[in-house]
C-alpha cells in the first residue's frame, strides 16, 4: 500500500491527473445535487429542472457515442484541460434567468464535458500506469 501511494504521489503527472480530477469531482460535479436548491420550487420550474437534467444526460449520452481514445493516445494530454474547462464554462453560464434556449445548450455541454474529462483523465492514467 505504501510502495502504492508513493508512487503514486511520486510521480508528477499522476499526481496532477488525480488532483484535477478531485477538484472536478469535488467542485464540480455536485451541481446536480445543488440545482433544486437554486430552482424555485413552482410547477414551471419543476418541469425546467428535469429539461435541464435531461439535456446534461444528452450531452453525457453523445460524448459515451463518440469513439474511444486510442490506446497510444498523445492528444489526450490537450484534450483532458480543454475538457475541464468546457465543463466548467457550461456551469458558469449556465444559470441564466428563466427558461431559455441558451440554457438547455449550456447543459448539453455541461455534460459533454464532465464525460469527455473523465473519460481523458482515465485513458491518460491507464496509459501511464501501463
Amino acid at each position: 500500500m505504501k510502495e502504492g501511494l508513493d508512487y503514486t504521489f511520486g510521480f508528477a503527472p499522476i499526481k496532477h491527473i488525480l488532483l484535477l480530477l478531485g477538484i472536478v469531482s469535488l467542485l464540480g460535479t455536485p451541481f446536480q445535487i445543488l440545482m433544486p436548491i437554486l430552482q424555485k420550487t413552482s410547477c414551471m420550474e419543476i418541469i425546467y429542472l428535469w429539461i435541464s437534467d435531461g439535456s446534461c444526460s444528452f450531452g453525457a449520452l453523445f460524448r459515451s457515442t463518440l469513439p474511444r481514445f486510442p490506446k497510444k493516445c498523445n492528444y489526450a494530454w490537450k484534450i483532458n484541460p480543454f475538457a475541464t474547462a468546457i465543463f466548467g464554462a457550461g456551469l458558469l453560464f449556465r444559470h441564466s434567468p428563466g427558461f431559455s434556449f441558451l440554457s438547455i445548450v449550456l447543459m448539453v455541454v455541461t455534460g459533454f464535458g464532465m464525460m469527455l474529462h473523465t473519460a481523458s483523465s482515465n485513458t491518460i492514467l491507464q496509459t501511464i500506469t501501463d
